[in-house]
């Protein structure tokens, strides 16, 4: 059975997709069979012909390869997974997905299993969160987070969070969506790593050509994914199996 990671952030549009696909990228040039996962996607677009559009499309399309994808269910409402569910008369849970995760597992070296939105969102009303897959699956999970004002106590609260719900984390990496690198990006980031006591996966550049939702060219992802390799290597090679 491959390894699997669980990326999730403090919130949303942080760049977890973004950085699930430099996860998958960074896999293939290392020779690591890689398989993306998105559990719940809440949500979608419409492409041309009428097919639901969510993460997992946008990760096949701006990869300059093929990446093998899937969603586990898919819900129209841009709400928490338990609520979307509740919607159309579903209830969600742990065991659904932790089967399918482990049928992707036995395909893949490493299974990148994308989350909704943040850490703290509900699956269902127990409460059960979406991140608990990763304790049930006995699999690290990296949080994802900006570098930007509020960054310090969104971080640090999502941490105690998933501590308090024994939900194992591997790093943290930092994802920047806007062009201009905020000025108290430095000291955030020595500042989060120091409190932490969490190892740095690195910070992932802007990508132009992501946001225009032109796809990466291979000649970019050197680049791209160079910020991230020493961080990645290191947890790769003491991640459990």
């Amino acid at each position: 059975m491959g390894k699997a990671v669980f990326v999730t952030a403090t919130g949303t549009d942080l760049g977890k997709t973004a950085f699930s696909l430099a996860l998958l990228l960074w896999a293939e040039k290392k020779g690591i069979s890689a398989h993306y996962f998105k559990p719940v996607q809440c949500g979608f677009t419409m492409e041309p012909g009428q097919t639901a559009a969510g993460d997992s499309e946008w990760i096949a399309r701006m990869a300059p390869f093929p990446i093998t994808t899937k969603t586990g269910i898919r819900f129209s409402a841009a709400v928490s997974p338990h609520l979307a569910a509740e919607r159309e008369n579903q209830v969600l849970n742990l065991e659904r997905f932790g089967k399918d995760i482990e049928n992707l597992r036995g395909d893949c070296d490493l299974l990148v299993v994308e989350g909704a939105g943040g850490a703290a969102v509900p699956l269902n009303r127990k409460p059960d969160f979406l991140v608990d897959l990763a304790l049930q699956g006995n699999f690290p999970s990296l949080l994802v987070c900006g570098l930007e004002l509020g960054t310090l106590s969104y971080t640090l609260s999502t941490l105690a969070f998933l501590r308090e719900r024994r939900v194992p984390v591997g790093g943290i990496a930092f994802s920047r969506t806007t062009p201009e690198r905020p000025e108290i990006g430095d000291d955030n980031l020595r500042t989060l790593l120091d409190f932490s006591g969490l190892p740095l996966m690195g910070e992932l550049p802007y990508q132009p050509s992501l946001q225009m939702g032109a796809g990466l060219k291979a000649e970019d992802i050197p680049d791209w994914l160079a910020p991230l390799e020493a961080g990645l290597e290191k947890w790769w090679t003491h991640c459990p199996t």
